[in-house]
């Protein structure tokens, strides 16, 4: 097992990262941080990809193939959903009150949660028993590590 070529790739994805991070802080605030992030992370996974697709490694299995399209579709449903729900509560984060704003955020990841659920099940990207056998799942512990 190669395991040195995606250290080296999380390596390259952190220090994108911080570069970016660094470069968009003072041009975006807080946001720029986020950007930063998530270029970091399509950096690793394009690279990621780029390596296995060199080995000719097997990149999706036919369960992944059939289910990719729906996993799209209700990713781009939560998307439309957050956005309408952040839209909808704009006026709780017009006073900076602590306790307003954390409901607020609180009532959006969970109104989000609750549609990629549905959008899941719906689209038939995951049935419900498999999203809770996902949750239930135990990490599995590799021999010789300690609890």
């Amino acid at each position: 097992h190669d395991t040195s070529t995606p250290v080296k790739i999380a390596v390259v994805a952190m220090l994108v990262n911080v570069i970016c991070s660094v470069s968009l802080l003072h041009t975006m605030q807080h946001t720029g941080i986020a950007l930063a992030n998530s270029i970091a992370l399509w950096t690793n996974a394009t690279l990621l990809f780029t390596q296995l697709k060199k080995r000719r490694s097997p990149i999706a299995d036919a369960k992944l193939k059939r289910r990719l399209p729906r996993l799209i579709v209700a990713s781009m449903g939560m998307a439309t959903a957050t956005w309408a729900i952040v839209n909808a509560l704009q006026g709780f984060f017009a006073v900076h009150n602590l306790v307003r704003e954390g409901m607020a955020l609180a009532i959006i990841i969970a109104a989000a949660t609750v549609v990629y659920g549905i959008l899941l099940h719906v689209t038939g990207a995951m049935q419900l028993h498999e999203v809770l056998a996902i949750l239930k799942r135990k990490p599995k512990v590799s021999p010789g590590i300690q609890e």
